[in-house]
C-alpha cells in the first residue's frame, strides 16, 4: 500500500519579526503555519533559563518561509501569545510534502510594553525598544 505525501494543514497564521520589536512594529513575516505540541513527550533543555527542562513547541510552516533562529513568533497571529525561535530545520527534504519546522520556546503572554529594560550590561541598558541607555 503506497500512502501519498501530505504537507501539513497549515491552518493559523504566525507574525514573525527579526530585526523590529512586536511592541511597536508590523511583523517583517507573516505566513501560513501548523502550531504543534508533539502527543510525544519531547523535552529540551531551554536557551532562555539554562537548567529549565521545557516541553518542545514546534511550528510548521511552508517551505521557503523566512523563518530564522532568534525570530520572534506571535501565533495565532494576534492572540498574544509570543515564543522565541531556538531551531529551524527543512523536514522531508526531497520529498513532496517538505516543510520548514522551528523549535520554540514560550515567552510572554502578551507583548512587552516596549519602554522596559530588555537588557543591562554594566555600562549600558538596553530597552525593548531598542534604545542603548548609557549609564553613567
Amino acid at each position: 500500500m503506497v500512502l501519498p505525501y501530505r504537507l501539513p494543514d497549515f491552518n493559523v497564521t504566525a507574525n514573525i519579526w527579526r530585526s523590529t520589536t512586536p511592541t511597536t512594529d508590523p511583523p517583517d513575516v507573516v505566513s501560513d503555519a501548523q502550531l504543534y505540541l508533539t502527543s510525544k513527550v519531547f523535552v529540551a533543555t531551554s536557551l532562555l533559563v539554562p537548567g529549565d527542562a521545557v516541553p518542545t513547541v514546534t511550528l510548521r510552516v511552508p517551505m521557503g518561509t523566512d523563518l530564522q533562529k532568534t525570530d520572534v513568533v506571535e501565533c495565532d497571529a494576534g492572540d498574544g501569545h509570543f515564543y522565541t525561535c531556538t531551531w529551524v530545520e527543512r523536514m522531508h527534504l526531497g520529498f513532496a510534502n517538505e516543510y520548514l519546522i522551528g523549535l520554540l520556546e514560550q515567552g510572554t503572554v502578551a507583548p512587552p510594553s516596549g519602554d522596559g529594560i530588555l537588557l543591562e550590561a554594566g555600562d549600558f541598558v538596553l530597552t525593548e525598544a531598542g534604545d542603548h541607555i548609557l549609564l553613567e
